[in-house]
């Protein structure tokens, strides 16, 4: 089957209106035209913020966009991680953090269907124009990762530094996980405390381009 999907968690700063980032997040989508699937959300909450968690129809490439429109529209962004899976073009884990106006990497991993880069199929990492944390460096191929990056994660998540110990370096075995629905990004996913959508039950909205 298809898996061009993508899955995103998206936690707001605490007291935010989350219906000011739902008007951003339909105003988004629609800006983005016939995008070819659906967004549907799950609300929750974390620690005293509100969580939004979403799951998105052949969304591989327009998700990112999406949420950093909603979150530049809206300044109210804490932390978002992102799963987009563009099927046998790779799939891609990124964590960004709030910077106020907009959002900043605090982690970006590429992983190609075969676990082994090749820059000449012109397949690689997007949303590489995104800033990177301050304080963290891009690799050569624009990911972020390494140990600064995961010190960056554990604080952001509010976690142990020693549970993101086993994930360290999973980037290059992911690719054994793809084409499984969700799959391959459990384990990041898992060490930082978020849920895979699917496992929520049905959605409280869904956001369509054609309304």
């Amino acid at each position: 089957m298809s898996t061009f999907m993508a899955f995103g968690c998206v936690d707001l700063r605490p007291g935010s209106d989350i219906e000011e980032f739902f008007a951003a997040l339909d105003g988004a989508v629609r800006a983005a035209g016939d995008v070819g699937g659906r967004l549907t959300i799950n609300v929750g909450e974390r620690d005293g913020r509100p969580r939004l968690s979403l799951y998105a129809d052949y969304g591989s490439t327009w998700l990112g966009p999406v949420v950093l429109r909603a979150a530049a529209a809206t300044g109210t962004v804490e932390r978002a991680v992102l799963g987009l899976d563009h099927d046998e073009y790779g799939i891609e884990h990124l964590v960004l953090v709030g910077t106020g106006p907009g959002l900043a990497r605090a982690q970006h991993f590429y992983v190609s269907p075969d676990g082994v880069p090749d820059p000449a199929n012109g397949y690689g990492p997007t949303l590489t124009d995104i800033p990177v944390r301050d304080g963290l460096e891009a690799a050569p191929d624009g990911t972020v990762g390494g140990a600064p990056s995961w010190a960056v994660v554990a604080a952001l998540y509010d976690i142990p530094p020693e549970r993101v110990v086993p994930v360290a370096g999973y980037e290059r075995s992911a690719h054994e996980q793809m084409g499984v629905v969700f799959a391959p990004f459990a384990p990041w996913w898992d060490a930082i405390g978020v849920v895979y959508p699917g496992e929520l039950g049905p959605p409280d909205r869904t956001v369509a381009a054609d309304g």
